[in-house]
């Protein structure tokens, strides 16, 4: 994902999803992001298959007391359908092992 940071320039960050469906996704993050950011994400299902880029919005930040500290929820801004159909196909794959 890349957050844009106010006065920085953009950083790509490497997150490891905990859940995700054709609406958004959320994982762990070491920092907050204020609800409302939005977000530039590059997800990856597989090696041999390229990246899906997409934006989504911060929906809730929750703070965790165990590293790591927050729990961040997006939702999917720009997704076509065929994104969409493809991150639930993915989601089914991953969520039947």
């Amino acid at each position: 994902m890349c957050v844009e940071g106010s006065g920085r320039r953009s950083v790509w960050d490497l997150v490891l999803v905990k859940n995700i469906s054709a609406g958004g996704l959320l994982f762990p993050y070491d920092s907050e992001i204020p609800s409302g950011s939005i977000l530039d994400l590059k997800i990856n299902f597989s090696l041999n298959r390229p990246p899906l880029l997409c934006t989504g919005q911060v929906l809730r930040c929750l703070s965790k007391c165990h590293p790591p500290a927050y729990e961040i929820a997006v939702r999917f801004l720009t997704l076509k359908q065929a994104e969409a159909d493809l991150i639930e196909e993915q989601a089914e794959k991953f969520y039947a092992v």
